[in-house]
């Protein structure tokens, strides 16, 4: 995204397209910086990413608590940034101006990237038709160029976040380390899914893997039993051609406690973009804290040798976790039936 004539930044704020109501381009990679995820982030987690960060983080949750109440809103979950962000080139600052509670459809205007990801851009076109009395193919136009804007801003190398709502809501002499918290979780390894309320560890260094069919499926549980890895005898009883519907994916669980897993993180941001962590795809677990959490690793190709090679990544960082490692097949992102468990020891 290029500067202006004079040298000054490109500005994308909520009235970018010259109306009090625009569709706004919020890039995917700043979900992570977002107020609702500050708010129930295992402030254990946020240690293992930024030291002295736990603290700070637990002091603003008690505030965003307090704050979202007197929004009107249920739950912290409910609560999203109202944003402005400034461009020079590849570098980018997201300012975070004030607070907004979710209304149910109104956030595929507030974040086109949700619209986009979810196959609702149509959708969004007609609510924002209805919401600015404009014709569909003024609200089409200005939905399509915040879909462009949206494309631009993906190109932005690194984000500065700057919590300035947070300092006038919430004020602390530390949110200048929640801030610094912030800039690791939106420039380094790490993902948000919301639906799934999961913190990811994201492989930077390979493609999009290959689709799981039931021939491959079989050729794993094989070769797994092959090697005298405990399998699941039911499980052939399972592959069925429906399984080649959707996106399958194959993924080893553990259960720990929440020190473990703050531990196993940190350990797991710092290699995984390594040469030898190219057979995990990602790292997953539940942002809340939790005593009993589960960790997911996920192989990053359906091969016998991929799977091995990253139970084996997972056995290399894990000190102490309840039961066996346990490989389970997932449809379209929700665990399925165990396939095989391995001792971690």
């Amino acid at each position: 995204m290029a500067q202006d004539n004079r040298g000054n930044p490109i500005i994308v704020d909520n009235g970018w397209c010259g109306r009090d109501l625009c569709p706004f381009p919020f890039p995917q990679r700043l979900y992570i910086v977002e107020p609702w995820l500050l708010g129930l982030l295992d402030p254990l987690i946020a240690e293992a990413i930024h030291a002295g960060s736990s603290g700070p983080l637990e002091e603003l949750q008690k505030c965003l608590r307090r704050v979202s109440l007197s929004l009107g809103a249920a739950d912290v979950m409910d609560v999203m940034g109202s944003w402005r962000l400034f461009v020079w080139g590849d570098a980018g600052t997201a300012v975070l101006e004030d607070l907004l509670v979710v209304e149910d459809e109104k956030i595929l205007v507030e974040r086109v990237d949700e619209a986009l990801r979810l196959g609702l851009v149509d959708s969004l076109v007609e609510l924002y038709s209805r919401l600015t009395g404009l014709s569909v193919d003024e609200a089409r136009r200005t939905v399509k160029k915040a879909v462009e804007i949206l494309r631009d801003l993906a190109l932005v190398k690194t984000w500065e976040v700057r919590y300035e709502g947070f300092k006038r809501l919430c004020p602390s002499r530390d949110i200048y380390t929640v801030e610094e918290l912030a800039y690791k979780l939106a420039n380094g390894v790490w993902g948000v899914d919301r639906g799934q309320k999961h913190i990811i560890l994201v492989n930077q260094s390979i493609a999009p893997t290959e689709r799981l069919d039931p021939q491959k499926l079989r050729d794993v549980v094989e070769a797994l039993e092959g090697l005298g890895i405990r399998v699941n005898k039911a499980i052939t009883h399972t592959i069925h051609t429906r399984l080649s519907q959707g996106e399958l994916e194959l993924a080893w669980f553990i259960q720990v406690g929440r020190g473990e897993r703050a531990r196993l993180l940190r350990t797991a941001a710092r290699k995984i973009n390594t040469n030898e962590w190219r057979c995990v795809l990602r790292v997953e677990t539940s942002f809340y804290p939790e005593e009993e959490a589960i960790v997911g690793f996920f192989s990053s190709s359906p091969t016998p040798n991929s799977i091995l090679c990253c139970l084996e990544r997972l056995k290399s960082i894990v000190k102490e976790a309840e039961g066996d490692a346990v490989l389970k097949i997932l449809y379209n992102r929700k665990p399925g039936p165990v396939i095989a468990s391995a001792p971690l020891g």
